[in-house]
């Protein structure tokens, strides 16, 4: 199946997956799995609780889930999507996607949420910065976040 993958999107997987599909006979349920994230998201720490299932990789090949240069390899709990990079100067790196596109809750949804991880909180602040530099043309405070 793995040639398949290959075979559909026209570059070879990275190694690490490779070699984790390989220990892993394949991949598939890995538990509760808390993945740190190097910025702030609108999900607190990445939750995956399946990573590299073949199957589940070659039928999300063609969604609407990773950008084209992406493929998924994990899911988690709430909508979120780990992929990995196949082409590009990021190759081989990982993202964690919120398929629930949080990113677009207004305050007012914000707001029925008191009880959000601080992280969390932290992601919506640099989000309206960016908003609020974009409308006002500050590039340095785009740089920023």
């Amino acid at each position: 199946m793995v040639s398949e993958i290959e075979h559909s999107i026209g570059v070879t997987l990275p190694k690490q997956l490779l070699t984790f599909l390989k220990n892993t006979n394949g991949g598939g349920y890995v538990d509760d799995l808390l993945a740190e994230c190097e910025v702030p998201t609108p999900f607190g720490k990445a939750n995956i609780v399946e990573i590299g299932n073949l199957k589940g990789m070659l039928r999300l090949l063609d969604s609407d889930v990773a950008p084209r240069n992406m493929i998924c390899i994990g899911q988690g709990h709430f909508g979120i999507a780990t992929c990995v990079s196949i082409a590009g100067i990021d190759h081989g790196c990982v993202y964690a996607f919120d398929t629930e596109m949080r990113y677009f809750w207004t305050p007012e949804t914000l707001a029925s949420y008191p009880k959000l991880d601080p992280t969390i909180r932290e992601f919506f602040r640099m989000r309206e910065l960016r908003i609020v530099g974009t409308a006002l043309g500050l590039r340095e405070l785009l740089s920023y976040c």
